[in-house]
């Protein structure tokens, strides 16, 4: 089978056995995020196929947690396995499966392999392919602990403070991180551009801040201080993670507030797409100077315009739809075809139902928006290696149709009732049967 159909199938069954716990379908997507390849053929889409493994099982075992009803699966130490697939180190299963596959080929009974069974393309030894394996284990981590507050896991997921551990994590991994931690830290969230600058590592912080100003001294022909030019980082480093960060903090709290048309969330992504839009197209000397890569700054870009229509989905917001035109007006070719994609997404997103519908922010609204959502997108429409591209559709099953119609009851035609809605409070979250039962009750008393 295709890597492409394994990975379709792997995320099936996640939706199939989602919030179970299922022991066997637990123990068996555990040990595929760390499967090492066995010949030459599924090579291919490998991230892919590994990433599908990490959501379904995250969806298995949605916002369980290893101690919230499913203690039947402790022996199996998933926090403990997921994190060693995070961090990487020696892989003790592989070493294991060897060492009872050379036991095995010890017996006189059993014939000598005739290597047909390893892969010729890879090679990873006894260490664990972080880069294959981080994506999957972060986000399979952040889902099983979702909404539990858990410290412990949200400490496994902070982001390291210097600029020697920063070294060690690649800055794309930084995103997913942030993702993760939200996930974990739901109730942490907040809709505010200080939340989004908070979540910057201070070493990081600290540099693009010395970075700009010494940029700025430039721009106006002054002489800059000496702390300011004192180069005793990766400046480049520097960039791609600071990017990659504010574009994860943005899909973060586009997750949070899906749906919500929180004007304050929108305020705040707003915000970071502007800054990203301005680098992008800048051609001062601070722009220059603080600019990534085009791919780079590009995928944090479409990043955080599409948590800004998650979190306004189908309210057909204006000044968003203006914006969101303005970027994919550019068409050149360092643009690829994801962005292309996914600012179409977005602008499907501010419609959605024509008005009628809009996002659901529950467990499993969540990981079927993370999974279409992904934050890295296809470079061609035959581009499957780091993420499934039908995959993508998965957004429908996160959509709640949510508009008030008034119907008469002896004639069974559309009426017009007037209804006034108060809000009582900023802080007041209502989920979608609460929201059901305030509809009713407010047309019981009108009609």
């Amino acid at each position: 089978m295709s890597s492409a159909v394994q990975a379709a199938a792997v995320s099936g069954a996640g939706l199939l056995y989602q919030g179970s716990s299922h022991r066997m379908m637990t123990e068996f997507l555990l040990n595929e995020i760390g499967k090492r390849p066995s010949n030459d053929v599924n090579v291919v889409d490998r991230e892919a196929y590994t990433l599908s493994c990490g959501v379904a099982l995250g969806m298995v075992n949605l916002a369980q947690g290893e101690g919230n009803g499913n203690a039947g699966l402790a022996d199996l130490k998933i926090a403990e396995r997921l994190y060693r697939y995070i961090v990487g180190g020696v892989d003790d299963a592989e070493m294991r499966r060897k060492r009872d596959e050379g036991d095995r080929l010890s017996l006189p009974t059993t014939s000598a392999s005739n290597g047909t069974d390893k892969c010729s393309c890879v090679y990873e030894g006894d260490s664990i392919n972080t880069d294959v394996t981080s994506p999957a284990a972060t986000l399979a981590l952040g889902l099983i602990y979702m909404k539990s507050g858990n410290t412990s896991i949200a400490s496994v997921l902070a982001l390291p403070d210097t600029h020697f551990l920063l070294e060690y994590v690649r800055p794309d991994f930084l995103m997913l991180r942030i993702i993760a931690r939200s996930l974990v830290m739901w109730d942490e969230v907040e809709p505010s551009s200080t939340w989004i600058e908070n979540q910057l590592p201070v070493a990081v912080r600290d540099a693009y801040a010395r970075m700009r100003a010494q940029a700025q001294h430039i721009a106006q022909k002054t002489k800059p201080s000496p702390a300011t030019t004192s180069k005793d980082f990766d400046r480049h480093a520097v960039r791609l993670m600071y990017s990659h960060v504010i574009a994860g903090s943005c899909f973060s709290i586009g997750l949070r507030y899906a749906g919500t048309g929180n004007r304050r969330a929108a305020e705040a992504v707003f915000e970071r797409v502007m800054e990203f839009r301005d680098l992008r197209d800048g051609v001062d000397a601070v722009s220059c100077s603080l600019r990534p890569q085009t791919p780079v700054l590009e995928m944090c870009l479409v990043c955080a315009a599409l948590s800004l229509a998650m979190v306004m989905a189908g309210t057909g917001d204006l000044d968003v739809l203006r914006l969101l035109k303005v970027l994919r007006w550019r068409c050149d070719e360092e643009i690829q075809y994801g962005s292309h994609m996914a600012f179409s997404a977005a602008i499907g997103l501010l419609f959605l139902g024509g008005g009628t519908h809009t996002l659901g922010r529950d467990p499993e609204d969540i990981a079927a928006l993370l999974l279409a959502f992904y934050p890295r997108y296809p470079s061609s429409t035959s581009d499957n290696q780091y993420h499934l591209q039908a995959l993508r559709n998965l957004y429908a099953l996160a959509t709640k149709r949510r508009d008030i119609t008034a119907i008469d009851v002896d004639t069974d035609e559309t009426v017009f009732v007037p209804v006034e809605v108060s809000r009582l409070s900023q802080n007041v979250s209502l989920s979608t049967e609460q929201t059901n039962l305030l509809i009713r009750l407010l047309f019981a008393d009108s009609l």
